[in-house]
């Protein structure tokens, strides 16, 4: 994703991200995180340009997660962790 302060409200996603000093579309506004007011992610426009088409048929389209969570740490996590150093 690219990260930008587009204004991007619910309900109006879906939209270009555009250059506005070259007058190029460079994404597609997704969505907004709700606790980091003027921050919105977009889809780079290479990623929309390789899948439209299997989008259009229907494709289902694979994406990368890495798989990791927050928590808050407290002592017995940290303990917990630190118990096995190789995990």
């Amino acid at each position: 994703f690219i990260q930008t302060d587009a204004a991007i409200n619910p309900g109006n996603s879906g939209g270009p991200l555009v250059d506005v000093e070259k007058g190029e579309i460079i994404g597609i506004n997704t969505c907004i995180r709700a606790n980091m007011e003027g921050t919105s992610f977009a889809v780079p426009i290479n990623k929309a340009k390789a899948i439209v088409d299997d989008l259009a048929e229907g494709k289902h389209i694979n994406h990368g997660y890495v798989g990791v969570s927050m928590a808050s740490l407290t002592p017995d996590l940290a303990r917990q962790n630190n118990a096995d150093p190789n995990s």
